[in-house]
């Protein structure tokens, strides 16, 4: 997986699930922050973003017909926006290796903490 930098959501609205983006940068697609960062892959994509003192960033026009086979049955290019947390960790339940990350909330606009189990993989 390329989740050992960087975690990976969906925008997905009324969910309860909040996710606080920080300093965010916003892209069509992966090509294009390569082409920014300079780097090639995700996880270098996600470690060059953070040391350029991003938090997140986001795809708002990416195509993933392995990962999202459901747009082409709607009739849509692509499913959501994808959010990226490039100082968090994806191979982690709760984005980092012990408690759970700040900026992952509950609730509206994310008032409530996260009780998030970092035993459930």
């Amino acid at each position: 997986g390329d989740e050992h930098y960087g975690m990976w959501f969906l925008y997905a609205k009324g969910s309860g699930v909040y996710v606080e983006i920080g300093n965010t940068k916003v892209f069509n697609d992966h090509g294009d922050a390569f082409a920014f960062f300079k780097t090639q892959g995700n996880e270098n994509m996600c470690k060059a973003a953070a040391s350029q003192g991003f938090d997140s960033v986001q795809f708002v026009q990416h195509r993933d017909a392995a990962n999202y086979p459901c747009a082409a049955k709607i009739g849509v290019p692509y499913m959501n926006m994808e959010i990226v947390m490039v100082k968090l960790t994806g191979t982690y339940a709760c984005g980092q290796e012990t408690g759970t990350a700040p900026a992952l909330r509950a609730g509206w606009q994310g008032t409530k903490p996260c009780n998030c189990d970092p035993g459930n993989p």
